[in-house]
């Protein structure tokens, strides 16, 4: 009973290559492919049975079949070409899977893609004999769709050579070449909106990848400025709550709209963000920019609590040395870092930031001693500003550091344990800086030397 179902099923699937030939090729399976795929489409088997194959093989007729009317027209044409070359009389003529493969995947790929655009791929078919000549010869799936992205692109067909440029963009994201194309290819298309979905498609795809967020944020500002941009990157936030990258851009671009909208709101909140992201080198240069209006004051003040609150964060001190440049009293800039230094006694790094400031303030002896004095009084016991303090004076020059430290040496014993003996430093002291001059050993200093029998 199975054998007899199966026999009447194949019925006129079975071309004569088996019926009258000993030997036969693959060529038969084309044929029955070509049979089934009729049947498919059209409900009904193309041959009634092997009597009808034989009619056909012995006639010159072509087929003639009607398709439902529900496939597009250009697609119909494509099929009834393709059936006449799978039902070919003569099996040579008759085309070859290594072609098959490649066109059939193309129709796969409008299909799939027209799914999920919302306008219609297939519609675009070229007609059958230059469409196949297009795709036939693409050696592999990418190949295939490169070569439709490319004509596409070339027929001025942009929003489907769009769809497959993402294709290719996500096949291979380091590119550059795809972005640059895939950036133009949205300008000639005309669609903002169309735009806008496209670049957020491709941030949610791949979040990690900067230039997209860049073209996503740009043509959401282009279309409508921050606010638009403001609620697509709130969208993705929330809809991505865990993705950290999302919640940073977030930030980022309603930090810019408060920057056009609040001026000073934006600067506390900049200074939050900078704060919180220390490694984000985007929130740093944000805030200088807009401390930029503000005044030197200002920013030296904003980038003084940031070094506080991270003192071993070395951008931060480039920042505050940036808006200390701005400013002309010099005497605030000390202030500044003397701040930083009684805030961080332990910090090293910033008693040589210190001894620049007061290297660029000028009358450098004086003002060393004074402010280093009150430095040494609240830590009179060993500790780090005695250990280090003669390493990090070299901003002072030669002569000046050893002035400054011989004057503060005989004030606080505390520093000859981690210095150099001030037997050594201050005959040089007095030999580069004879009494009367302006950078001249203290006549007290100089007393307690000779007092003590250190230089005679």
């Amino acid at each position: 009973m199975i054998k007899e179902s199966c026999e009447l099923y194949t019925m006129g699937h079975v071309y004569r290559d088996i019926a009258v030939q000993s030997t036969f090729t693959n060529k038969v399976d084309i044929w029955a492919l070509g049979c089934i795929m009729g049947e498919l489409l059209t409900g009904d088997k193309i041959f009634d049975g092997d009597w009808a194959v034989y009619r056909y093989h012995i006639s010159t007729s072509e087929l003639n079949l009607t398709l439902p009317g529900s496939i597009p027209r250009i697609l119909q044409r494509h099929v009834n070409q393709l059936l006449v070359e799978f039902l070919q009389r003569d099996y040579w003529k008759r085309p070859q899977v290594a072609m098959l493969c490649p066109l059939f995947n193309s129709y796969l790929l409008l299909v799939h893609h027209s799914v999920s655009e919302t306008f219609n791929l297939v519609s675009l078919l070229a007609e059958y004999s230059q469409w196949k000549e297009l795709v036939c010869k693409c050696p592999s799936q990418h190949g295939l769709v490169a070569q439709l992205f490319d004509h596409f692109k070339s027929t001025g067909n942009y929003k489907a050579a769009i769809v497959f440029g993402m294709q290719l963009i996500r096949e291979q994201l380091q590119k550059h070449e795809y972005w640059l194309q895939l950036e133009d290819l949205y300008d000639k298309s005309g669609d903002d909106n169309y735009a806008v979905a496209g670049w957020r498609s491709l941030v949610e795809f791949h979040p990690s990848i900067a230039t997209a967020h860049f073209n996503f944020t740009v043509t959401c500002l282009r279309i409508r400025g921050h606010s638009l941009a403001c609620r697509h990157w709130r969208q993705l936030y929330e809809t991505h709550l865990t993705n950290q990258i999302f919640a940073d851009r977030y930030e980022e671009v309603a930090t810019r709209r408060l920057m056009i909208e609040d001026w000073d709101r934006a600067v506390v909140m900049l200074k939050e963000l900078v704060h919180k992201s220390s490694k984000e080198l985007w929130y740093q240069d944000e805030l200088r920019r807009a401390l930029v209006k503000d005044g030197a004051d200002k920013a030296i003040a904003i980038w003084t609590d940031l070094v506080a609150a991270n003192s071993v964060e070395t951008s931060f001190q480039d920042q505050l040395w940036s808006a200390c440049r701005l400013k002309t009293d010099k005497t605030a800039v000390v202030r500044a870092w003397q701040g930083l230094v009684e805030r961080h006694p332990d910090f090293d790094d910033l008693y040589f930031q210190l001894n620049i400031a007061l290297a660029e303030a000028g009358n450098v002896v004086a003002q060393a001693t004074a402010v280093w004095s009150q430095l040494l009084d609240r830590h009179p016991q060993s500790h780090p500003l005695h250990t280090h303090f003669y390493e990090k004076s070299t901003p002072f020059g030669p002569e000046n550091r050893h002035v400054v430290w011989t004057t503060l040496a005989t004030q606080y014993p505390a520093l000859t344990k981690y210095s150099p003996p001030i037997t050594q430093v201050a005959p040089i002291a007095l030999e580069v800086t004879p009494e009367g001059g302006p950078n001249a050993v203290p006549a007290h200093t100089l007393q307690s030397i000779k007092a003590v029998g250190m230089y005679s």
